[in-house]
């Protein structure tokens, strides 16, 4: 049964995001912040910040943590995203939202 777009999108609502995620594991982990920002290169204040939701993560810090906690992303709908039209007028204006509310921006 496919979904409707209403139910993809209550499903990816009820999914944290992934920056929240990423904090729920940093504070489950076991790790202190001096280690992870040792390990990982990502300066302690910004993982302090980070966690305190004062602030996101760059890409890179984002990877390097990432790559030391083992995390990997995990894409809930993406068959369905694959069989969408890419030169759809709503695929495109999608694609432009997002990049000019996430330029600049961290996780």
């Amino acid at each position: 049964m496919k979904k409707t777009g209403t139910a993809q999108k209550q499903q990816q609502r009820a999914l944290p995001l992934l920056s929240e995620q990423v904090r729920q594991y940093l504070a489950t982990c076991g790790q202190t912040r001096y280690l992870v920002a040792r390990e990982t290169g990502v300066a302690q204040s910004i993982l302090s910040r980070f966690m305190a939701g004062e602030t996101g993560l760059s890409s890179a810090s984002l990877d390097a943590l990432g790559k030391y906690l083992g995390l990997e992303v995990v894409m809930h709908g993406l068959e369905e995203a694959q069989h969408q039209e890419p030169d759809s007028e709503q695929g495109k204006g999608n694609r432009r939202a997002r990049g000019r509310r996430d330029r600049g921006k961290g996780v």
